[in-house]
Formats: C-alpha cells, sequence, structure tokens
C-alpha cells in the first residue's frame, strides 16, 4: 500500500506542477493543519504600537489576540508589537502592564496579509508607583515593608501592651481587650483600633494589605470568554413553533488563555445538565520562544451520562455513562527558511471501543520554491483514526465548543463498533494573488477501512421513527479514491471574505464488507459498491458586516454523491450541508473592558467541514441530520 502511495505521489506532483503558477505564493502551514470552510487560507499579520497618556512608547506590554487562535506577544523598547501567521478571522485584542490600566479590549477582524494595524493607548494608574510602608501583621508581630526591623506584640496583651495599653478607657476597647483569642483575629490589627488615635492610620494600612490580591487579576495579561448558551434540535422548520423542538438544553462554557515567558496555556470547557449530562475540557500548551522547533501539545477529556429511558441508548451506553481521553503532541521544525517539517500524533482512548486506544499519526514537509515569494508546496502523509461517535466527544478545531448532547448505539449489535481508518496522501500548492486573492489547488489519494455511516430519524428494530437525541452508526466498509481539488477566496466588501471549493474524487469500493447487508434494510442509499465519483462544492461568506457590528459566518456544501433516496430526501435537505452563525455586539453593556455579545447559530452540518485529511465520506454519508439551533450570551475579557 506504501509504495502505491508513494507511486502515485509522484505523479501527482508533475500533475500539480503544471496547475500552479509559477511563484505560487502562500503562507506557512502551522504544526496542526487546520482547514477551516475554504481549504486554503492564508494567513494575517497584526502590527502596532502601546502608548501611555503622553504619548510615550510603553515597552513590556503585553498584548493578548483572542480568537481563532490564542497568541501573545510584548511591546519592545519602541512600544511595537507584531503577531505573525495568525488565522484571518475576528479577535478580540488587549493590552496588560503591570502600574497601568488595562487598555479596553476591542474586537476587531484580521485579514490575510501583513495591513492589519492597531494601536493601544494606557494610563498609569494613580497608586501604580506607590511605595508607602505597609504594616503586615501576623501572629502579633507588625512588619514594615519598607524594611525596619518588625515590632513584636506582646501575645498576652491585646493592645500592644506599653504606655499606649492605657491611653483608651473605653468600652470598645475594653472588648477588644478582653475578646476570645482565634486565629481569624489580628491581635496587632485589634492593638491599632483600640487606640482612638491610630484607628484611622491602621484601618488605611489594613485595607492596603488588599490591594495587591485585589489587582491580581487585573494585572495578569489573561484573557477569557463566557458563552452562556440555550441549544435545541429539530427535524423540521415547522418544529420550532410546536412540541417537535427537542432536547432543549443550558449549556456554560469557559475559556482562559494566559502567556508565560516560555509560552501560551489555554484552557477551555463545556457543561451541560439533562437526560445526557455531560460536560468536557480541553487544555493546551503553545511554544512563543522564537527557535527552530515550534511546539504544540494538548490534551481533553469528555464525560457522557445518560438519565433517560430510551432502551436502545440503555443498552449501548454501558453503566450509563461513557469517557474519552486524549492527549496529541505536534512539532514544526524549521530546518531552512524555505524549508520545515511537521510531525507529531493523536492518541485517543474511547472507554466503548474494544479495540483499545487510536493513535493518529501526521507527516507533513513544506518547502518555498522560489525564494521571498511565500510560495509553499507541501506533501502531507496522515492516518487518521476515528471512532464512532467521536463527534460527541472530541472538540472542534473551529466553532462553537459543545458538550454531548446525543446518545448513539450500532445498527447491528453483534457487530459493536468499529473504528475508521483513513490513510491520506497529498500533494498541495498555494499561492496569494496580489495579497487579495488566494488561490490553491491539491491531489490526493486515500484509502478507508470501516467506513462509518451515521442514521438518523429512524430505528433499526421497526425502521421506525427514532428520537431525535439518539442515532445509530455502522460501517459501510472500505474503498480507495484518488481526486483532485481547485479553491479560492477573496475579500468581497469590507471586512467580508468569501470562498469557493470544488473536489472531485473516484472511488472504488470493497464489496461485501462492513455492516452492509444490515444497512441495505434499514438506509439502502447509503450503501456503496462498485465505483462512485464524489462531487463536493463549498461555499462560505465570513467577516463583520460593513457598517455595524455584526460577525456573520456562512457556510453552504452541495454534494452530488450525499445519501437521498426515500429514507434520505425530503426536508432534512439530504445532500445540503448549510452552517450559519451571527454574532451582534451590544455596546449598551459595554461598561467594562469586557465585550457583551449575542449568539445564534443554526445548522445542520453535521461534522466540521473540510476537516484536513478526513475520509470523502464522512459528511457524506450521514442520513437524515437534525438541525441544531444555538443561541445565547457571549462575554469575552
Amino acid at each position: 500500500m506504501i509504495r502505491r502511495l508513494a507511486r502515485w505521489s509522484s505523479i501527482s506532483g508533475l500533475c500539480l506542477a503544471g496547475v500552479l503558477p509559477v511563484g505560487a505564493q502562500a503562507a506557512p502551514q502551522s504544526a496542526v493543519d487546520v482547514v477551516k470552510v475554504v481549504a486554503a487560507v492564508s494567513t494575517a499579520d497584526l502590527h502596532g504600537t502601546v502608548r501611555d497618556e503622553n504619548d510615550a512608547p510603553i515597552q513590556g506590554a503585553v498584548v493578548s489576540a483572542f480568537g481563532e487562535a490564542t497568541a501573545f506577544a510584548i511591546s519592545d523598547a519602541a512600544g511595537r508589537f507584531v503577531f505573525r501567521n495568525l488565522p484571518p478571522g475576528p479577535y478580540f485584542l488587549r493590552a496588560h502592564l503591570r502600574g497601568f490600566q488595562p487598555a479596553a479590549g476591542r474586537m476587531v477582524r484580521l485579514n490575510p496579509g501583513s495591513g492589519n494595524v492597531w494601536d493601544f493607548s494606557m494610563a498609569r494608574r494613580e497608586d501604580g508607583d506607590a511605595a508607602e510602608e505597609l504594616d503586615i501583621l501576623e501572629a502579633g508581630a507588625a512588619v514594615t515593608r519598607g524594611g525596619t526591623a518588625p515590632t513584636t506584640v506582646p501575645a498576652g496583651d491585646a493592645t500592644g501592651g506599653g504606655r499606649d495599653a492605657d491611653t483608651s478607657r473605653t468600652p470598645v476597647a475594653w472588648r477588644l481587650r478582653h475578646m476570645r483569642r482565634s486565629i481569624l483575629h489580628d491581635e496587632g490589627m485589634a492593638a491599632a483600633v483600640a487606640g482612638n488615635n491610630d484607628a484611622p492610620d491602621a484601618r488605611r494600612r489594613y485595607a492596603a494589605l488588599s490591594q495587591p490580591a485585589a489587582s491580581l487579576f487585573a494585572e495578569l495579561p489573561m484573557t477569557g470568554q463566557v458563552n452562556l448558551l440555550t441549544r435545541a434540535t429539530f427535524d423540521r422548520p415547522e418544529d420550532i413553533l410546536t412540541t417537535g423542538l427537542g432536547g432543549a438544553s443550558g449549556v456554560a462554557f469557559l475559556s482562559l488563555a494566559v502567556p508565560t515567558t516560555q509560552g501560551d496555556w489555554a484552557i477551555k470547557g463545556a457543561l451541560t445538565q439533562g437526560d445526557v449530562s455531560s460536560w468536557v475540557v480541553t487544555g493546551s500548551y503553545t511554544q512563543r520562544v522564537p527557535s527552530s522547533h515550534q511546539y504544540e501539545a494538548g490534551l481533553s477529556y469528555a464525560m457522557q451520562r445518560y438519565l433517560g429511558g430510551n432502551g436502545e441508548a440503555l443498552g449501548s451506553v454501558a453503566n450509563g455513562r461513557r469517557n474519552i481521553g486524549a492527549v496529541q503532541a505536534f512539532d514544526r521544525w524549521t530546518l531552512d527558511p524555505r524549508l520545515s517539517l511537521s510531525y507529531g500524533a493523536r492518541y485517543a482512548v474511547y472507554d466503548y471501543l474494544d479495540a483499545g486506544g487510536l493513535l493518529s499519526p501526521r507527516f507533513a514537509v513544506t518547502v518555498e520554491p522560489i525564494d521571498g515569494d511565500r510560495a509553499t508546496l507541501t506533501a502531507t502523509f496522515s492516518r487518521t483514526m476515528l471512532a464512532p461517535g467521536a463527534e460527541e466527544f472530541v472538540p472542534p478545531v473551529t466553532g462553537l465548543l459543545l458538550p454531548p448532547e446525543r446518545t448513539f448505539s450500532p445498527v447491528a449489535s453483534g457487530n459493536g463498533f468499529r473504528p475508521e481508518r483513513t490513510e491520506h496522501l497529498e500533494l498541495s500548492g498555494e499561492r496569494d494573488v496580489l495579497d487579495v486573492v488566494m488561490v490553491d489547488a491539491r491531489v490526493f489519494r486515500q484509502s478507508v477501512d470501516d467506513q462509518i455511516v451515521t442514521l438518523f430519524g429512524l430505528s433499526p428494530g421497526d425502521l421506525g421513527r427514532s428520537p431525535v437525541g439518539h442515532y445509530y452508526v455502522g460501517s459501510a466498509g472500505g474503498f480507495d479514491a484518488v481526486g483532485f481539488g481547485v479553491g479560492v477566496s477573496r475579500a468581497i466588501a469590507g471586512g467580508l471574505r468569501g470562498g469557493v471549493r470544488y473536489t472531485r474524487a473516484r472511488a472504488t469500493w470493497s464489496p461485501g464488507a462492513g455492516d452492509q447487508v444490515r444497512l441495505s434494510e434499514m438506509a439502502p442509499a447509503a450503501v456503496r459498491a462498485g465505483s462512485d465519483t464524489i462531487h463536493d462544492l463549498t461555499m462560505s461568506v465570513e467577516g463583520e458586516v460593513p457598517g455595524t457590528s455584526t460577525r456573520v459566518l456562512v457556510l453552504y456544501r452541495l454534494n452530488e454523491s450525499a445519501a437521498t433516496g426515500p429514507l434520505a430526501a425530503g426536508p432534512s435537505m439530504g445532500s445540503r450541508r448549510f452552517n450559519v452563525q451571527v454574532t451582534q455586539s451590544l455596546p449598551f453593556l459595554a461598561f467594562t473592558s469586557a465585550q457583551w455579545e449575542m449568539l445564534v447559530a443554526v445548522r445542520n452540518q453535521f461534522r466540521e467541514a473540510n476537516l484536513p485529511f478526513s475520509s470523502l465520506y464522512d459528511e457524506v454519508l450521514v442520513v437524515r441530520p437534525p438541525t441544531q439551533l444555538v443561541g445565547g450570551l457571549t462575554v469575552r475579557f
């Protein structure tokens, strides 16, 4: 198999050389190759300055960018900062430095290229340079921050002893002297308050002790996001106005990102409750120190617990719950400014699989043929192991992070769950034309075993309807495919950017494999045999509507080979997939440095669009996917 793939890749390279213009240009790819909506997306650079209220440059300010990716930069002696190779899209920007008021966060749109500029202005705190002496009172000792020797307070005299003990004869002072001792009462503070002459100064000093803790999070260059959402699923549009709206539940989401001197840490988490109670948490680390190696590592864990009464769901969920854990690590090794290697792997464990852990390695070589022209050619080999139902647990590369909301079971209980294996070999190239239009082309070969089929809206028992929150998975067998893809994207108007991508492939299926016998009874259109030609057209528009504070993402996908027929046609739109997301800024809530937004999203796209190196049929063989509606409030800080 590998020998055949290598032989085919050499032929593909010759074909692609004739397709790509000389001097093709594109941005370098990251270690974790993310393909969003349109397969080829160039990178964006952002630069600017940080200055104080007197227009003087500020050195050492930490500038954070939170959005399509999370990144941090530090201003130099001239106040300049720069972000390189960020995925285009909306970002929430802030600037932090101890002793200064944090700059108000702003939502900006980064377009491909290096023409993105944003400047910050920060004002000094009134107490930022204060160096007053503070008494640290503990265990009967008063210690001065300025460095003077500590003054010991006699343990037996709550007033501090000495001549000052008799300066106050008030009832309050007497109670303070005779009250029961506790670790929660500071003797030094009691002594200070007992004396009427020193009370105001003592209160001031005691209050000053809380200032470092109170300003900890204000000084910390941390960026975050909180989502409070409600989601529901339905089969038909009219179900929104009837009782057919099922599975409505609340979702809480939190994301935090913190920079360090060596790299950036990020954590995300989401949870929901109901018949299907679940939560998911992810953590990641990205190296920021410039070097020939750029490391990225992450881990995730998700849990689902089913408390409903669906017998088929209960029969497939051991002990009423499912768990999955995954860890990944990738590295981008720059051997030369024009040559880099990207390699790494992801390892996941699903407790409902008998196959044990699933290892998905990836290796890529990227070369810049023409020095200074930023043209790239990339050769990639990957093996992706995908578990049935993994889309419920694996955090998406892009889009909303939502915890598992549905249960699933195998179409043939005797066969259980079998993971899908995809071996992918690809040669691709990109070119940025006049910094406006991005053009890409690729040729590829795939070999897939146990292709996953996902069935909604039917039950294997009597072929009747099943609940919206439950679906069935099976194996359609294996296939070998060869194909090509082309794409183009460009700025449309203002902050909007659109793209179109077309993919065509020819697949040859292995007969009689997997669950084809059972699938032929339940959904005949989902069974493939012999040769099959697949045509896929994906169109997208993304960005901020000019003149407004509204950001939109619209994706529409047509597939000629999608599962159609009596069980797949009708209101579910069979071979049509869409994903619409609208985010509206709420300026009347901008009374703090946080950014408040309203979010509404509707989609029947079951899997992420155009994931790199995934099977051609992952979305094609999803029958009758329900429509998901999500809405709520988003706060970025």
